[in-house]
């Protein structure tokens, strides 16, 4: 929570202290208080000591009693604010549960809620609402409504509060009768479309309940005749005097439409019958005008000040209008708390003028439906505030400094009578003892005093100190000047051995990456060799064929026209000759399978370029499931079967993944480095235990909740042990022979993951079974 928390004002006592230095600076009185002796000095200090404390002790009550003011304030404020808000939370549940009942009723009485129904059930229907405003709530419904599946009314209860109670009443009296809801009938023609309020929309659209505030605009509250209630046109405020930030916002800043707009509490409860929507039932309060609620708040749970706003403008409050004693209904609020609650979304606590009132006060943000749906879109529709008086807490608070002011004076007065005798007394041995360290400071040879040594005080702790003193410091300025010597010879060896760690891990790093790079390239120059084999092994039936055909070619263009027979069998030979048939069979299979080959060799270099991200910038939103395709591409020799083992399947469960924002070089990196572990893992469970029938690797993929991923990466290898999964993050752990590497490999994946993008890397693994290494990213990177 932002607080503006305004401290209350010792100003009576502070405003004295700037002038009196003020004072004192224009005398010349430093040269001569520097001349003085240490006994006028220590006098001097005395009445000062005495002085400070006093001061202190009384500026410390002032500030402690202001200080638990200030937080009796908060905690009284906010506790007020949290039942505020409880009870609005409870009404709302409690209009639902009305509702709720009211329809459920309806469902199991059968009564068609479309153009079917007899006038009968029409009466049934309004006996339901009769029976429904019998049920004693914590406050009275405006409105009940029932709608056909178009939201369309077929039956309604309205009511709007009588003239007497609608018009600015009176402040209620401690003691007195709290203000009580007492409504009119009004009569309407079925037959609404409620659809046009948005929340209703919703309700049947999305086919769920909804309770919740809303804002009904003046056409709306018009066709329902409560505009009688909700209408109240902007009064006028005093604001000459003040500040800008005190001051209402503008006229039709928020759209208000000068006090024509209505706040209504609404529970919105579908009525389903054989799984299809029928009709809602819709129950509500305009809280224009409406003080049950807040004059609940005062009578029950001791808030002093409280109100509803609807946007900025006030439509139920017990503030006081200038000295009428009337409340301050279709007033608006200061700018500063409504920029901040309405603008910025934020509660407001501070200081804040109401209606020309000072008041420490806190503002909490009320929503419409649209949080319900998703809060990180929703837009405040108004306000509710509590708020506490603040000058009888500011006089109580005057009157405590005027009176320690008064006793601190005569305590200062009262100690300066005894503070400059007693300081010449005291401070003799100490004149003795400066007398002493002078002649020692001009290395004269002078007697110690010694009946300052034979005193059992301070003073005579101080001499015997400053004898011993003297004899130390000639042993402590020799030691002092070998461990000098001894600090600088350690802190060149510590500096090289520095270097040469770094020196050391450097190397190891790149030999990790070499070795790494190594086993990347013999794998692409594998992939290609074979595709370049086959094309190359080809080319020598394509050239054949190429001669051949040319040699058919040159036969017919021989054959004039008209051809006789003789060249017509030449040619007829010729033909038989190169296995012209043949060759029309074969030269598009052998073309087609050139095509694949150059087609597999492009498959390579664009996973390659996928893989190494070269041509893109550090960060950028990418979709994961290429990365994870180039890596498996590259790696196809790998997972190819060999003498030991079958082939290593690659089972792909990919989720609907949003694009990740990440360093994709170092992301593909990760992929590449589980890969490889989950291979060896493989290998090395085929070594131990001989050939494995179906060994195979699992790359899945999911969306988590608040914009997270997951990649999960299983193998059915020879799993780990705890104490070897324990260590796996670590730099330089390997259980993998001599000369098959460093033990990188998961250190720089952690690495990536949880420093760099500040993700997550969980393992999980069973002996003879294989492991999961589970990657969890952010979809986009922190501070973006």
């Amino acid at each position: 929570m932002i607080k503006h928390f305004s401290s209350l004002s010792s100003q009576p006592f502070i405003a004295q202290v700037p002038p009196l230095l003020q004072k004192v600076r224009q005398q010349n009185w430093k040269q001569s208080l520097r001349d003085q002796g240490l006994g006028f000095k220590l006098g001097l200090l005395i009445l000062l000591s005495s002085a400070l404390p006093v001061v202190g002790v009384t500026y410390g009550i002032v500030r402690l009693a202001e200080h638990n003011l200030n937080m009796d304030l908060q905690a009284q404020i906010r506790h007020s604010s949290a039942e505020f808000g409880e009870v609005l939370r409870a009404d709302k549940e409690s209009q639902l549960t009305l509702a709720t009942g009211l329809a459920q009723s309806i469902h199991i009485s059968t009564i068609p809620l479309n153009a079917a129904r007899q006038p009968s059930q029409d009466y049934q229907l309004q006996e339901f609402l009769a029976k429904a405003k019998q049920y004693k709530l914590g406050f009275s419904p405006s409105f009940y409504f029932i709608t056909d599946a178009q939201g369309r009314t077929i039956a309604q209860d309205i009511g709007i509060l009588v003239e007497g109670k609608q018009n600015s009443p009176r402040l209620p009296v401690v003691g007195g009768t709290p203000w009580q809801s007492y409504y009119t009938p009004v009569d309407i023609t079925p037959g609404i479309d409620l659809k046009r309020i948005k929340v209703v929309r919703e309700a049947l659209k999305r086919e769920r309940s909804f309770s919740s505030l809303e804002i009904l605009d003046a056409s709306m509250l018009e066709v329902l005749k409560l505009d009688r209630q909700a209408f109240m046109p902007l009064r006028a405020q005093p604001i000459a005097h003040l500040s800008t930030s005190q001051r209402p916002f503008p006229e039709n800043t928020f759209p208000v439409e000068n006090g024509r707009i209505g706040m209504v509490m609404m529970a919105i409860v579908p009525i389903h019958r054989n799984g299809k929507l029928q009709g809602t039932v819709i129950v509500g309060t305009l809280l224009n005008r409406n003080y049950a609620l807040i004059d609940r708040l005062q009578e029950k749970m001791g808030i002093s000040v409280a109100t509803l706003f609807a946007y900025d403008m006030r439509i139920s409050t017990n503030v006081p209008y200038l000295n009428d004693h009337s409340r301050a209904i279709a007033t608006r609020g200061a700018r500063e708390p409504m920029e901040r609650v309405l603008l910025q979304r934020q509660p407001f606590e501070g200081t804040a003028f109401i209606v020309d009132q000072k008041y420490h006060t806190l503002y909490q943000p009320l929503y419409d439906h649209e949080a319900e749906i998703d809060q990180r879109f929703a837009q405040p529709i108004g306000i509710y505030f509590v708020g506490i008086d603040e000058q009888k807490v500011r006089n109580m608070l005057n009157q405590l400094i005027a009176m320690s002011v008064v006793i601190g004076s005569s305590i200062v007065l009262g100690l300066g009578v005894l503070a400059f005798p007693l300081a010449q007394r005291l401070t003799r041995p100490m004149r003795r003892l400066t007398h002493f360290a002078e002649q020692v400071g001009q290395q004269e040879a002078i007697p110690f005093p010694i009946d300052l040594k034979q005193r059992h005080d301070e003073i005579g702790i101080l001499a015997q100190s400053l004898d011993a003193m003297l004899t130390r410091l000639d042993e402590t300025l020799g030691i002092a000047q070998a461990s000098e010597k001894q600090l600088r010879h350690q802190k060149t060896e510590l500096q090289a051995t520095l270097s040469t760690l770094q020196r050391t891990q450097t190397h190891l790093i790149q030999s990790e990456k070499m070795s790494g790079l190594g086993q990347l390239v013999a794998g692409i120059a594998h992939e290609i060799n074979n595709p370049i084999s086959f094309i190359y092994g080809n080319l020598h039936y394509a050239s054949e064929y190429t001669e051949q055909l040319i040699k058919v070619i040159n036969a017919y263009q021989q054959c004039s026209h008209p051809c006789n027979q003789k060249k017509h069998s030449k040619i007829q030979g010729v033909l038989e000759e190169v296995e012209i048939d043949f060759i029309m069979a074969d030269l598009p299979n052998l073309f087609r399978s050139m095509q694949g080959g150059t087609d597999r060799i492009k498959q390579i270099v664009q996973s390659l370029r996928t893989f190494s991200r070269l041509d893109e910038s550090a960060s950028k939103v990418v979709n994961l499931h290429d990365g994870i395709d180039s890596t498996v591409v590259l790696l196809a020799h790998r997972l190819r079967p060999n003498s030991e083992r079958h082939e290593i399947l690659i089972r792909q469960h990919y989720g609907d993944l949003p694009r990740v924002e990440c360093y994709a070089r170092e992301i593909n990196q990760v992929f590449m480095n589980v890969l490889n572990n989950a291979i060896d893992a493989i290998d090395e469970r085929v070594e131990q235990k001989g050939n494995l029938v179906n060994p195979w690797i699992e790359i899945q993929t999911q969306r988590l909740e608040d914009g997270w991923v997951q990649v999960a990466i299983r193998d059915n290898g020879i799993g780990m042990t705890d104490e070897v999964r324990s260590q796996i993050f670590n730099p330089f752990f390997t259980t993998k022979p001599v000369g098959s590497g460093i033990g990188m490999g998961l250190a720089t994946t952690y690495q990536i993951i949880v420093e760099h993008h500040h993700g997550e890397i969980l393992a999980e693994s069973e002996v003879g079974k294989g492991s999961c290494l589970t990657l969890r990213l952010p979809s986009r990177l922190q501070g973006s």
